[in-house]
């Protein structure tokens, strides 16, 4: 693991864009297989540096959650991103601005660990560190989520199935519900 955050270290001091993002992924792949730390600051300020260094600087700063952003998702067109964070908070990002706000969905009383759109871009689940999960109509987002309870503590992965009829949930123990229509 101290490889892989030295190699991650190392890569951000590269003159070689190409070098250092190969560095970078390298030092990600080894700390994953290694069993590192998930959240790595120094891994992920690797491969951070690296893809702003490769793109030429065209990365946007989103500036919101409080604490850790736990998980990000994004529309197929790519105009709007979807963040879950230890703060709570569930914010939705208009990325085609030249200003970039934090647009909040939810603020909940737990840290949310996963979250994912559906395949047509019309919903939007969000998991965390609570049984419940939230299902978010995009085009009513005034409107109070869908909920229902897992029988896990956590949920760690959350994602829809090819036509959204049903969400596949890995919860903290390692098991794999899914759900159709709202129910477990």
């Amino acid at each position: 693991i101290a490889i892989a955050k030295a190699m991650a270290i190392k890569s951000q001091t590269s003159p070689d864009s190409e070098l250092k993002g190969l560095l970078a992924q390298q030092a990600y792949m080894f700390n994953l297989d290694m069993g590192g730390y998930e959240y790595d600051l120094d891994i992920y300020d690797g491969l951070y540096y690296a893809i702003k260094d490769l793109k030429g600087g065209e990365t946007t700063d989103l500036i919101g959650h409080t604490k850790a952003v736990r998980a990000l998702t994004s529309s197929s067109s790519g105009n709007f991103v979807y963040s879950a964070g230890s703060d709570g908070n569930v914010f939705m990002w208009l990325v085609n601005q030249a200003q970039v706000e934090p647009n909040p969905i939810i603020l909940n009383a737990y840290t949310n660990e996963a979250i994912a759109i559906s395949n047509d871009d019309q919903t939007l689940a969000v998991g965390g560190n609570s049984n419940i999960i939230q299902i978010f109509d995009l085009d009513n987002l005034d409107n109070p989520p869908r909920t229902f309870t897992s029988d896990e503590k956590e949920t760690r992965i959350i994602a829809y199935n090819h036509d959204n009829t049903k969400i596949v949930i890995v919860g903290d123990e390692g098991d794999l519900y899914k759900t159709e229509n709202g129910n477990i």
